[in-house]
């Protein structure tokens, strides 16, 4: 999923969260969840334009102390797109490959997917402890500046960006295959995804049944959006896609789990299970390698 489509994935599932609060309205209100104002040629598609222009504004704000920026403390939309800048050895080294739901050469489709899902539930746990402890600072605050300090702690945003980043990443057709409908190749060291194919039924997450190996699919410059892992990404950040429309329910559900667990002063992700089954369920994945070239 490239940076724009993050963005627009994050917000409309951040916006569909608070609508729908399901705790109290104070945690579905924290600063972390501030939508920013956002300037897209296409706020429905995600473009060229507009990853370009989201590439942009993290390098304008990298520093800036507002809630559009891409600093920790806020905006968690913005930190999600911001993985794949703040972290760019994950896109080629094996053990960063987690960060972006794909599979390393050096592991199996299996391992793979085992190794993805233990990274974003260690991050949710993470983010869990480490919101809750902060919630619990700011009710002990009694002072003139509760509302400043409410403004700028950070509530374990790194961590959450983390695992929601992955999560929104196993949508993308350019880094998982989620139906049997999907159209695929392997060719020797060159794997590519032929993309314009759902990932799965906009109301039914279909399992996993194939994660590609980064390292054997054709990628273009930073900016581009021709190539087919580039195209598999787009095409997953779009809110028109049933890709894009799964990665938002899958990213609202899981930020309501997190803030449940918060709520019930948990140490870490309650219903961890559950959701697993229902958004991360896997069929068939191979244990071990069987490649043919063609």
């Amino acid at each position: 999923m490239k940076a724009d489509g993050h963005i627009k994935i994050s917000v409309e599932a951040i916006t569909q969260m608070q609508k729908n609060c399901q705790v109290e309205r104070k945690l579905c209100s924290l600063p972390i969840f501030v939508n920013g104002t956002y300037q897209w040629s296409n706020p429905e598609v995600s473009n060229r334009a507009d990853f370009i222009s989201a590439f942009i504004a993290y390098m304008v704000n990298l520093r800036a102390y507002n809630f559009n920026a891409f600093d920790p403390r806020k905006n968690l939309a913005r930190r999600i797109a911001a993985v794949d800048f703040d972290e760019s050895w994950t896109h080629e080294a094996p053990t960063g490959q987690r960060y972006h739901f794909m599979k390393s050469s050096n592991e199996t489709e299996y391992d793979s997917y085992i190794n993805g899902c233990v990274f974003i539930k260690e991050k949710m746990d993470r983010w869990v402890i480490e919101c809750k402890q902060k919630v619990n600072i700011l009710k002990q605050l009694q002072n003139d500046n509760e509302n400043v300090t409410f403004q700028t702690r950070r509530y374990g945003v790194k961590h959450l960006a983390l695992a929601l980043h992955a999560l929104q990443d196993s949508f993308s057709p350019a880094h998982t295959v989620r139906s049997e409908k999907a159209i695929y190749q392997i060719k020797c060291r060159k794997e590519a995804m032929i993309s314009g194919v759902d990932a799965a039924e906009a109301n039914h997450p279909h399992p996993i049944i194939k994660i590609f190996d980064y390292d054997k699919q054709k990628h273009g410059s930073p900016i581009d959006t021709i190539t087919p892992h580039s195209k598999g990404d787009i095409h997953s950040g779009s809110l028109n896609t049933n890709s894009g429309k799964l990665a938002v329910k899958a990213t609202q559900e899981l930020i309501i789990l997190g803030l449940q667990s918060v709520s019930q002063n948990k140490d870490s992700l309650a219903g961890w299970g559950a959701y697993k089954a229902k958004w991360l369920a896997q069929k068939n994945l191979p244990s071990t390698e069987n490649y043919k070239c063609s």
